[in-house]
């Protein structure tokens, strides 16, 4: 009895001990990204912040990858080498168990961190413990033309109301979790809503703790047509419309065939396709409102807000295929109150609507 307690505070201890000497750990899952990965790999060496393991998950690379990876000397790294290709999710959760610091920090393969990025992501988690999670704002580069700072909602109900509307608000390869957190509650990837298995997550644990993205670009993300996101575009589409129905049953909504239809049009932000439903869109609108009024999920003003906007971007997007009926069905229903535009859009509505130009 008494080794077994032995064995047990020396286990603390070393658990202990391993967290103050690696207080964030970085995973990073790769695979044939010899392009890419010495950027990646350098950018996260040199961060200001150096209390760190580096764990690199080479996913049976076939090109240089590993190659260039073992130039590399530094003690930090602990590189786990996979004889068979296993896909990035399932390194994903081995790196969830085998991280051995206070912090879990994702990165991906061919992104590159900003040299303050994990000083500025600890130091918000370390003064703010009822926080388990933080993400922060995104330069893309590559082959995009869209060169715009991707400034992403920063406070936790902007976050999981635009989670709930749209898609993830949490830019996967910012992020930094509370280790505690994740083994607090067992929290793994879950690899049948790959590639959205993030956006998965972070939907699941939406009622567990609080979200914050940092107001400033702290990783370039880089874009190419290789990317998982791109090359399993069905695929993601699936994963989406499973997580759009669990996000719809945080507030007990069990939605039609229709219902989920106009949920997904209006995630993806189509809001001219639903130009010959604008009764149903507004039908579903207020029943979202009503759910959330009775459950409380979602902070009140904010949810009204983001409804009344919905509503009227539908409108005016659709204002020329319905021209007079939709100022009508605009205009009288309560959801024209949640959203106030400005005097020159609503003049510009009415022009559209009446004159179809």
């Amino acid at each position: 009895m008494v080794r077994r307690r032995k064995q047990r505070q020396f286990k603390n201890y070393s658990e202990e001990l391993d967290q103050v000497l690696n207080k964030i750990s970085i995973i990073l899952p790769v695979y044939n990204c010899e392009g890419y990965i010495h950027q990646s790999i350098d950018s996260i060496l040199a961060q200001s912040y150096q209390n760190f393991e580096l764990i690199i998950f080479n996913d049976a690379s076939t090109d240089s990858t590993l190659d260039i990876i073992n130039t590399y000397k530094d003690s930090r790294i602990r590189l786990i080498n996979s004889p068979e290709n296993k896909g990035y999710v399932a390194h994903l959760n081995h790196g969830l168990n085998i991280a051995r610091g206070k912090y879990i920090a994702r990165m991906d393969a061919d992104d590159v961190c900003m040299p303050d990025r994990l000083k500025k992501q600890i130091s918000f988690l370390e003064q703010n413990p009822n926080y388990d999670i933080c993400g922060t704002w995104v330069e893309p580069i590559g082959a995009s033309n869209d060169k715009n700072i991707w400034k992403l909602p920063s406070t936790h109900n902007s976050i999981i109301i635009h989670q709930f509307f749209y898609n993830t608000a949490l830019a996967h390869p910012t992020v930094m979790l509370r280790k505690s957190f994740v083994d607090e509650h067992n929290l793994r990837y879950n690899h049948n809503f790959m590639p959205a298995e993030d956006y998965e997550l972070w939907t699941r644990i939406s009622k567990l703790t609080k979200f914050k993205n940092i107001s400033t670009p702290l990783l370039k993300y880089r874009q190419h047509p290789h990317q998982i996101s791109q090359v399993k575009k069905d695929q993601k589409q699936a994963a989406l419309k499973k997580i759009r129905s669990a996000q719809l049953q945080l507030l007990d909504i069990i939605p039609t065939q229709e219902e989920l239809d106009i949920s997904l049009i209006i995630s993806n932000r189509k809001f001219s396709h639903l130009s010959n439903h604008l009764i149903d869109v507004k039908r579903w609108l207020t029943k979202l409102h009503e759910s959330n009024q009775k459950l409380g999920m979602f902070d009140q003003f904010s949810f009204k807000q983001e409804l009344g906007y919905l509503w009227w971007m539908i409108c005016t997007c659709t204002a020329r295929s319905n021209r007079k009926n939709t100022i009508k069905l605009y205009s009288n229903s309560p959801l024209s109150s949640f959203y106030l535009p400005t005097k020159s859009a609503l003049l510009k509505f009415y022009i559209k609507s009446y004159f179809g130009f």
